[in-house]
């Protein structure tokens, strides 16, 4: 069997097993890729790993869609922390709870929100016209939660395949927000 193995999201693979027993097969986060009679599939970027009995292999999903920048993900961080992060990024505007980046290439601004010093809420903007590429970019990454619609807009919330971060994604005639916060 092989021991490694790269598929894209919706990708499957069949792996064999050799050994003279029956074979159990399962996997370690069927949110990222599961098994079924050694065939592999692809179900959101990460890495997992599949077992066959004693036999292991690690699958790393790859995205599809790469063209969007997620903001600096990591909540509690400082402002200073944050600001490392962005250094690539030009500084929009800042305040006592708030940091706000212009951005680059699909996205036009980062903002980040602390409380009491750390980072509880960041989010990005684009335009409406990415609405479709967005959610193909999203989808890769995250499981629907919810959905809303609105005579103004779409909610979808999502979450991470770890279910530890909720993910809001808001399509309007003003643009798309995505919002991340601590799940």
């Amino acid at each position: 069997m092989k021991t490694r193995i790269t598929l894209y999201v919706d990708e499957t693979e069949k792996l064999t097993y050799s050994g003279n027993d029956e074979c159990t097969w399962f996997s370690d986060n069927k949110r990222i890729a599961d098994v079924n009679k050694g065939v592999v599939t692809a179900n959101h970027v990460g890495t997992t790993t599949i077992h066959a009995n004693n036999l292991t292999c690690e699958v790393v999903v790859k995205p599809r869609y790469t063209s969007f920048t997620e903001p600096y993900l990591e909540f509690g961080s400082s402002k200073s922390e944050v600001k490392s992060q962005m250094s690539g990024y030009t500084l929009k505007s800042e305040d006592n709870t708030m940091l706000t980046y212009y951005g680059k290439g699909n996205v036009d601004n980062y903002g980040y929100q602390f409380k009491n010093g750390s980072l509880e809420m960041n989010a990005f903007y684009t335009s409406a016209s990415y609405a479709l590429s967005l959610s193909d970019y999203l989808l890769e990454r995250y499981i629907v939660f919810d959905t809303e619609k609105s005579s103004t807009e779409r909610i979808y919330t999502l979450v991470s395949v770890d279910l530890k971060m909720f993910v809001q994604f808001r399509v309007g005639t003003y643009g798309c927000i995505v919002m991340y916060t601590k799940g």
